[in-house]
């Protein structure tokens, strides 16, 4: 099998063993130092810079190898839950049908422990938990990209209560006005989803004028970006 990236094959090392590894390596560097009591004082100034620079190379490898992998996790939950109505998507879209519920999961979870404050992955993250029809969960994750200001959290969100998946019944009225509220912060795919709110048949939204205007916005929106 192909390794895609390098961190593909790094074991997975919590911070408390990363830290009990540095404590070890400093202390036989400390312990070694104490040799140079009995070198000349040139040998003994030598010895301390090398010392020192091996310090600061642990930590400077310490924090690439920490960067690197904070980078690891958000890219894997971009990868499997990439959104296409999200204005600041990372990675090719993948549709419902594509998602893996279980390695969203996983995977976006490890992200926001690194990253608690990212709103796609909370938008991502509840996408997973949307597949893996854990309503309760979804609505959280995606109420907490909400609460994060993130644009893309009021579109899923307005999905949600016009689908009414993945919770007890649908709102239009509530989803109306979330759609809204995301075209308004720059969601395009807003606009198409009022479009499909105002026609259907036998809603007490159903309104073909409407509809149709919003079709229009969403497909100029779509023209600007061929």
């Amino acid at each position: 099998m192909e390794v895609q990236n390098y961190t593909d094959v790094l074991p997975i090392w919590s911070v408390a063993t990363m830290h009990c590894m540095m404590e070890v390596i400093m202390a036989f560097l400390l312990a070694r130092l104490r040799i140079s009591n009995s070198l000349t004082q040139t040998e003994s100034h030598w010895f301390t810079a090398r010392v020192l620079w091996v310090l600061w190379l642990l930590v400077t490898l310490n924090s690439v190898f920490y960067a690197t992998y904070t980078r690891a996790s958000g890219s894997d939950c971009d990868r499997l839950a990439s959104i296409a109505a999200d204005p600041n998507h990372q990675a090719t879209p993948v549709t419902y049908a594509e998602i893996d519920g279980s390695s969203v999961i996983s995977a976006c979870g490890q992200a926001l422990s690194q990253d608690p404050d990212n709103g796609r992955y909370w938008v991502q993250l509840g996408r997973g938990y949307l597949k893996r029809e854990q309503g309760e969960a979804m609505l959280d994750a995606f109420q907490r990209a909400q609460s994060l200001g993130y644009s893309a959290a009021w579109f899923a969100l307005a999905v949600v209560y016009h689908t009414g998946n993945g919770i007890v019944e649908a709102d239009l009225h509530r989803a109306e006005l979330l759609y809204k509220e995301a075209f308004q912060q720059g969601v395009g795919h807003a606009a198409l989803g009022l479009a499909r709110l105002y026609d259907e048949p036998g809603s007490p939204f159903f309104d073909r004028v409407k509809s149709d205007l919003w079709q229009s916005r969403f497909d100029a929106l779509i023209n600007q970006l061929e």
